[in-house]
């Protein structure tokens, strides 16, 4: 056994005590253990069948390699190492039967180091007869990877004796220097496993929490660095502070309004799940409500409920009670974190609530949104329909919202990746063009920096000031400006649209400026959308003496012009192809700001640090990103304008998920289509880019 000298393994306790003292690390282990101890005995059971003889080599690959980008990936084999490397053996070694006996003989746990050591030689030495016969190409059967692949199925069936091969761990082994890489082959990895196990004994870790520790260890930051800038997170529903606006059902018919009045309390059902804080998330919250279910339907709806409940409502917001789906019974105020009352007898997942305001109010011919539990916070119309119908709009009885704090050009630097010069020249561009589209490819964050370049410019976080809409190829001007509208009597009425209600607000309020983001600015026909606007959002036409009479106006109307105060923002995807090249008298009177990937800001990291996403997976990210990006921008069918940005990985794991489960579905669900799109006539190109993302040795 090899042993490690008193210095090293100080200082390797002391990497541990720093990690023992981040409770994001610790957590992040945790779920990750938690998750590989569900998932092993799957894997445990694919290997015993093929080994018996149950499982043929066809369904041990196929079923290997899409459980390894899917529920196993959190043991990161959906690269070149783990299912790749299998697909391509089976691909390029015609005689099937023979590698099959070779792969049983390999991959069964060896009893001890030198068994060990004649399997891996063996089985290379088999694939190196290959390449000798000219069977295959050395390309093909991938010799350097059998030291990643076999030591993992071996895992599988004896963790504690063989490690898994990771480059991650071997890099933090080799940066402190208790492992020199210098061997090849079979003698490289049993040289890796010997440190590995001797760290282990020494530090009292098992293999996966020493694993993990080394992969923080490998980009673990000097002391005495500085500290990591906390960012807001790109794609959050609403901004920290601003309260929401709930709709709630107090069960059936509202039955249960007299207790909730009377008990100044909101409460759901579902008492079956129990305290709803012991769920990891949506997905463990929506597994329990599944049980026993007979029409093989999701509960979404439900789901979310408690989920909300539990987690996103807040002290402060504002809940209108309502019964059946036409009349509000009340409205009140939360006042607590969420609580599970086990002696209630049903409705036990609890909220205390200050109720201002009982009775029976029929808000609107249209029904009300007929779910339990509803954020109504993005819907501010009805949000006035119901505070008018309750007579509450803009009087004293709710609680003033809290104060808006300043937005400056400092927050702004700190919310999006980039350059305090760029935020500057982009303000600029807004203040003396009052138009500026943000262009660029997918995933940027191009709609984000609008919202935040629009509070910018109004000093403040003021969402009733900045208004947004998306444009589609069916958009039309009587959409976006003015037209008429089927109403719920069979008849048409004339209605103004976005454009026309954000120019009469802006007019009515002068001192203070007002901005529309149009997203996807692109995707509609301008011309049509536009109209008669084109020449009213130049600039310099921002005036009375420009006014003129809109489409649909009548003879008593006054004619119309856009308020100098309002200023537009559009947003467009660099990458869809479907879309025809912006109009060229538009280009004249928008200036355009293209935004690129943001990966290597420091920024980025710091946001991925704060979502508790490990800092070894941080940089592999930024590794192979940057690489995927490097091959679409020399790609001549592609280019700049189809890289892929950084706000994929902008959002947080859902439910404390495992980080490289969440680092897969991103990549299965979001880049992988992407770029099967991008090479749709090269499948073969998206493969190999998707391996590299899953690759642990790049």
């Amino acid at each position: 056994m090899t042993k490690l000298s008193s210095s090293a393994l100080a200082a390797w306790r002391g990497h541990l005590e720093r990690a023992q003292r981040d409770e994001a690390w610790v957590r992040s282990v945790a779920d990750l253990e938690l998750h590989r101890k569900e998932v092993l005995p799957q894997v445990r059971a694919l290997l015993t069948g093929f080994l018996a003889g149950d499982v043929e080599l066809e369904r041990f690959r196929s079923e290997f390699d899409r459980r390894s980008r899917t529920e196993w990936s959190t043991f990161g084999l959906g690269g070149f190492g783990g299912g790749m490397f299998l697909n391509k053996l089976c691909k390029y070694i015609p005689d099937h039967a023979t590698l099959t006996a070779r792969l049983r003989e390999v991959l069964t746990a060896p009893s001890d180091e030198d068994a060990a050591r004649r399997k891996l030689r063996e089985f290379l030495d088999y694939l190196g007869a290959l390449v000798t016969a000219g069977m295959a190409t050395a390309a093909q059967v991938d010799m350097p990877r059998v030291t990643f692949f076999v030591p993992f199925w071996w895992h599988a069936q004896e963790q504690a004796p063989w490690p898994i091969f990771y480059k991650s761990t071997r890099d933090a082994l080799v940066a402190t220097n208790v492992f020199d890489e210098g061997t090849e082959g079979a003698e490289r990895y049993l040289r890796f496993r010997q440190v590995f196990l001797a760290l282990g004994k020494g530090l009292d870790l098992g293999p996966w929490r020493l694993e993990q520790l080394c992969k923080r260890v490998a980009t673990e930051p000097e002391a005495g660095g500085t500290e990591e800038v906390v960012v807001a997170l790109p794609g959050m529903e609403e901004e920290g502070g601003e309260r929401r606006v709930w709709l709630l059902a107090p069960g059936e018919g509202a039955r249960l309004w007299e207790d909730f009045r009377n008990n100044s309390i909101a409460a759901i059902g579902w008492d079956q799940l129990g305290d709803l804080r012991r769920y990891d998330g949506v997905n463990a919250i929506r597994a329990k409500l599944s049980e026993g279910r007979s029409d093989g339907k999701p509960p979404r709806n439900d789901t979310l409920a408690c989920y909300q409940f539990a987690h996103e409502m807040r002290p402060g917001d504002i809940i209108f009670a309502k019964r059946g789906i036409h009349y509000i019974v009340g409205y009140g105020v939360v006042q607590s974190d969420y609580r599970f009352d086990p002696k209630r007898a049903e409705y036990r997942h609890v909220r205390a609530v200050k109720w201002l305001k009982s009775g029976d109010w029929r808000v609107r011919d249209t029904p009300l949104i007929t779910k339990t539990l509803t954020n109504i916070t993005r819907y501010p119309q009805l949000v006035a329909q119901i505070e008018e119908t309750l007579g509450i709009r803009g009087g004293n009885d709710p609680p003033p919202p809290p104060p808006r704090k300043s937005y400056t050009l400092d927050d702004a630097c700190r919310d999006v990746f980039l350059g305090r010069a760029q935020v500057e020249r982009m303000l600029g561009l807004l203040h003396h063009k009052k138009n500026l589209v943000l262009q660029g490819p997918p995933g940027v964050g191009k709609t984000f920096v609008a919202k935040r370049l629009a509070y910018l410019l109004l000093g403040e976080k003021a969402p009733d000031r900045v208004d947004m809409v998306q444009f589609h190829p069916s958009y039309s001007y009587e959409d976006f400006v003015r037209g008429y509208r089927p109403t719920g009597e069979g008849g048409f009425a004339r209605g103004d649209g976005p454009f026309l209600r954000i120019c009469n607000r802006a007019l009515q309020d002068l001192d203070n400026p007002y901005v529309l983001v149009i997203d996807e600015i692109n995707r509609g026909n301008l011309s049509k959308i536009l109209g008669d606007l084109m020449m009213l959002v130049e600039s310099d036409k921002r005036g009375e003496e420009w006014a003129t009479v809109l489409s649909y106006s009548t003879e008593d109307e006054k004619p119309f012009y856009v308020p100098p105060n309002l200023h537009i923002i559009g947003t467009m995807n660099t990458a869809d192809r479907s879309l025809a090249l912006v109009d060229y008298a538009l280009r004249r009177r928008f200036a355009f700001v293209t935004l690129t990937p943001g990966f290597e800001a420091d920024a980025f990291g710091a946001e991925l640090a704060r979502m508790q996403v490990p800092s070894a997976l941080v940089e592999r990210i930024r590794r192979r990103m940057k690489q995927l990006n490097e091959a679409i921008r020399t790609d001549r069918q592609l280019g700049n304008g189809f890289c892929i940005g950084h706000s994929y990985f902008c959002q947080a794991p859902a439910g404390r998920a495992p980080a490289e489960e969440w680092y897969t579905l991103i990549v299965e669900t979001e880049i992988r289509p992407l770029l099967e799109e991008y090479w749709f006539d090269a499948p073969e190109r998206a493969e190999e880019a998707i391996a590299h993302l899953y690759d642990d040795e790049s």
